[in-house]
């Protein structure tokens, strides 16, 4: 429809035609793209991959031999069928040491080795960072004593939009793997200061959930000073506009309550449900919204 309606023949005869179906066709062909990749998906799970491993004394060799069970499960829909298959290796059983060396001293006090690896472990420390600087750039913003509302939303949905791209862009597959990849780059001979350093980006996952939080708190601001500007007719003069602005915030703080780790834990399903769903629902609304 979109190609039929884009031929240069008819776009001049029927241009409020092609207007309408570029527009509304083009939206219909995300929407039913989204389906199809939500069933596509649930069809192709992933396989899972269970170890089990016992040891067994050979009484007549005099040998310890470890058995490792190798088991694959492919997991279907409800109405599928479960097939396994397993695997036994025999392995020999590594002799101990003779006497193991004794553990060192702690070098710090038990609330510091508290904060460094439990309280304020990587992943914190890295939402912590990215939390607070945007924290004080809000501060700052609504401090500065510009009291016009078409001073703040620029900064606000600006702010906002960036915290989004880089809370998407370090989950996507791509990103990371190659964030991953030259990270690699650093040979075995490299100082082990640096090692470390480089291995903390396996904690990206704290500059996703800070980035996520704090665009939410940037889009909170941004959605009151639509409201607002609405009530005042000075730009927005359609209601349609902070009703799917409301809508999109409501979607955003459901992707932040489930993302708790109480609630995620305990409620992991419903996490991963929501996460996917509220996210894709989100940018269906977001980009009704920018139409409008």
């Amino acid at each position: 429809v979109l190609c039929v309606f884009a031929h240069p023949a008819i776009r001049h005869k029927f241009h409020n035609s092609f207007e309408f179906t570029h527009r509304f066709a083009g939206w219909c062909s995300i929407i039913v793209f989204w389906v199809d990749l939500v069933l596509t998906s649930f069809r192709h799970p992933p396989c899972e991959m269970a170890i089990h491993s016992s040891f067994d004394k050979d009484l007549e060799k005099g040998s310890d031999k470890q058995v490792v069970v190798i088991t694959e499960k492919n997991s279907y829909s409800s109405f599928s069928s479960i097939s396994t298959s397993s695997t036994l290796v025999s392995l020999s059983k590594p002799e101990l040491t003779k006497a193991e060396e004794p553990v060192p001293p702690k070098r710090q006090a038990r609330i510091i080795r508290y904060l460094r690896h439990t309280g304020l472990n990587v992943y914190r420390r890295i939402f912590s960072i990215v939390f607070f600087a945007n924290l004080a750039g809000l501060i700052g913003l609504l401090a500065s004593g510009h009291s016009s509302i078409l001073t703040h939303m620029p900064y606000a949905a600006n702010a906002a939009a960036a915290n989004f791209l880089v809370a998407i862009l370090i989950r996507q597959d791509y990103i990371f793997n190659m964030i991953f990849r030259v990270c690699q780059l650093v040979p075995l001979s490299a100082p082990l200061r640096l090692r470390r350093i480089l291995a903390k980006v396996y904690e990206h996952g704290g500059m996703h959930s800070g980035c996520a939080i704090a665009g939410t708190m940037w889009f909170i601001l941004l959605t009151v000073l639509i409201v607002v500007n609405f009530e005042t007719g000075r730009i927005i003069h359609t209601p349609l506009v902070p009703i799917f602005t409301v809508l999109l915030l409501v979607c955003f703080l459901v992707l932040c309550v489930f993302a708790h780790p109480a609630i995620r834990h305990k409620f992991h399903n419903s996490f991963e449900f929501t996460h996917r769903f509220a996210g894709w629902c989100s940018i269906i609304v977001f980009w009704v919204d920018l139409v409008l």
